[in-house]
């Protein structure tokens, strides 16, 4: 009955309705995912609806209940914030928030309770004057016990090193280099057993090391990675090949390139490797995503839909699987690979500073294969890292927002327990009978759960009327809920229940059968052959037809999805087939409808841009 067209980055759904009085042709969603709609029109083949409240949409071909997500704002009241980073730098075993406020360098210490509405966060500056402060990192430098902090600005203030004060209250701070860079991670890149500090500029298109030399932090060295990278933003280090040594990843921005960079032990020389293109790539984050024992690299863009899983195949580094996980992610700033359900796989959080929304991918079966989608509203969420805030195992989210931090966790054994999302406007198909099919879904609903609808049906989408009464049973007669013949407009609204937090149901699809038109013509239009041949569909801007041509004179008709009538034409019989070519049209879903003495037929055609 139907064909689904998948291009990556962008999903097009497209049912061709054949003639068929055997069986009632029925109308389908199989996907949300799209979000809401800005029509309150749009056909039930497109992943779309109106409006929810409560339910899980973003994953592709299912609804569920929420997530319950718990968030507390820890700190807000400021502006011009631009990264954190997490470490317990009071050495008290709670970890602690550093942030970068406009120039100023400001230490959020735990109050080390069990649960973070006990206590109050108490801010410290232990820096100032900096000039662009864009990335934080955390090591313990001198090898003292304490973890110390490093800050990188996009200024001549360079790359600075803060000194743990330990159990007295001043910090102290030492410019390790004046090159201006974009982003700094620490981490023993020599294997010589202290930390060293990699970093990347835009400035100079460089990418390279500060070799901790003595292991205290008092002398250091410059050395190269690369030179020639065209826009490098983002840094990170990780073992990517597994060979026991650190690697470094960077973002370069302008020629929409990730790479990975391995030091080679003999000469200390660096070997390049590329992870994936990217366009304009903002940051990464690494892990064993799948659980085959290698690590795979997570990275974000900051165009719209640009968050990539890329999978190391055999370990090396050297093979990778690309995959756009379609997130519709939208400005990204920051991504991150952390257990956020304590259930020994990694899951995704992706921060989207232009839509306001924190997305998190729950990764269900510990192979990224099958996936559970929320999104989250937050004010210009810029920054993640991973937090255990209350000391219990179990990692959180610590989240820098437009003028806040938060701390935000996902209960994976608590969704919500009742939600409802309402559809957009269908249309049933058009054909030369008018006739009530069953309604029928496709669902999960463990003990204790239920899928229920209700539905409305009206000649004019302004004004669709009342709702059904309930339908719970799954089969149901729509002629038993409308007593009239089927109007062409048919919305319906899902309620998800759960009597336990622990579990939710889940639908996948909803169909609904009937067609309208003038039912005394079915006995006469059986057995009889397609007026309408649609020759290339989905097609790009045109729509190309061959009409056969009875001895009847026919109307072409095509309408858009709202029913406006875009394309009309009279055929007079004169010859077997006539071919038209429908041009100028916008990229959507249209109905074409042939009528030819007391038949008629109606297609749907998509058209792409």
């Amino acid at each position: 009955m139907g064909k689904i067209y998948f291009q990556p980055g962008f999903l097009s759904l497209l049912f061709l309705q054949s003639i068929s009085f055997a069986q009632l042709p029925f109308v389908t969603q199989t996907s949300w995912h799209e979000g809401p709609s800005t029509s309150l029109n749009y056909d039930f083949d497109n992943p779309y609806y109106l409006e929810e409240e409560e339910i899980g949409w973003l994953s592709m071909g299912r609804l569920s209940l929420d997530y319950s997500m718990i968030n507390e704002t820890i700190y807000e009241g400021f502006a011009y914030g631009s990264n954190i980073t997490v470490a317990d730098f009071t050495g008290d075993g709670f970890q602690d928030v550093v942030l970068t406020i406009s120039s100023q360098i400001i230490l959020l210490e735990n109050p080390g309770s069990q649960y973070v509405t006990d206590g109050i966060w108490e801010a410290t500056s232990i820096g100032s004057s900096f000039y662009q402060p864009l990335s934080l990192s955390n090591a313990d430098i001198d090898n003292d016990g304490d973890i110390d902090l490093i800050l990188g600005c996009l200024s001549a203030s360079g790359i600075t090193w803060f000194e743990n004060p330990g159990s007295s209250c001043k910090w102290f701070y030492n410019n390790i280099s004046n090159m201006p860079v974009n982003s700094v991670d620490c981490g023993d890149i020599d294997n010589d057993g202290d930390c060293d500090v990699l970093f990347c500029s835009t400035n100079t298109d460089s990418m390279g090391w500060m070799n901790n030399l003595d292991g205290a932090g008092e002398n250091w060295a410059m050395e190269s990675i690369c030179s020639t990278l065209d826009g490098p933003i983002f840094t990170a280090l990780a073992d990517i090949d597994s060979d026991d040594q650190l690697d470094a990843a960077v973002c370069c921005r302008l020629e929409n390139k990730v790479y990975w960079f391995k030091r080679n032990l003999s000469d200390s020389t660096w070997t390049q490797h590329t992870i994936a293109s990217i366009s304009f790539p903002i940051s990464v984050s690494s892990g064993d995503y799948n659980n085959d024992g290698s690590t795979d690299i997570l990275a974000c863009g900051q165009v719209e839909n640009s968050v990539f899983m890329c999978t190391n195949l055999d370990g090396s580094g050297t093979v990778w699987t690309v995959e756009n996980l379609e997130l519709n992610s939208n400005g990204a700033k920051s991504c991150l690979l952390l257990d956020l359900e304590n259930d020994n796989d990694l899951d995704i959080a992706v921060a989207n500073f232009m839509d306001d929304t924190i997305i998190i991918l729950s990764n269900l079966d510990g192979t990224g294969q099958n996936t559970l989608t929320t999104i989250y509203h937050n004010d210009a969420p810029r920054s993640l890292c991973q937090i255990d805030s209350d000391s219990d195992g179990i990692m959180e989210i610590a989240l820098l927002c437009n003028n806040s931090i938060q701390i935000q966790s996902v209960s994976p054994s608590e969704y919500s327990t009742a939600g409802c999302l309402t559809s957009s406007i269908g249309n049933l198909v058009g054909y030369t009978d008018s006739e009530w099919g069953d309604m029928t879904w496709e669902s999960t609903e463990p003990a204790g759960t239920s899928i229920c609808f209700q539905l409305r049906n009206s000649d004019n989408p302004d004004t669709m009327g009342e709702w059904s009464d309930t339908i719970s049973t799954n089969g149901t007669y729509l002629g038993d809920i409308f007593p009239s013949d089927p109007e062409y407009h048919l919305q319906y609204r899902v309620f998800l229940n759960s009597e336990n937090s622990e579990v939710s149901p889940i639908l996948n699809s909803v169909s609904f059968g009937g067609y309208i038109g003038d039912i005394s013509q079915q006995a006469e239009s059986v057995n009889q052959s397609s007026l309408i041949t649609v020759l290339s569909n989905p097609s790009h801007g045109v729509v190309y037809l061959t009409v056969k041509l009875p001895d009847e004179t026919q109307q072409l008709s095509v309408y858009d999805i709202s029913g406006r009538l875009v394309y009309n034409e009279t055929l007079q019989s004169q010859s077997n087939t006539v071919t038209r070519i429908i041009d100028g049209l916008d990229a959507g879903v249209y109905h074409v409808t042939i009528t030819a003495g007391d038949r008629a037929e109606t297609y749907k055609v998509c058209v792409l841009n």
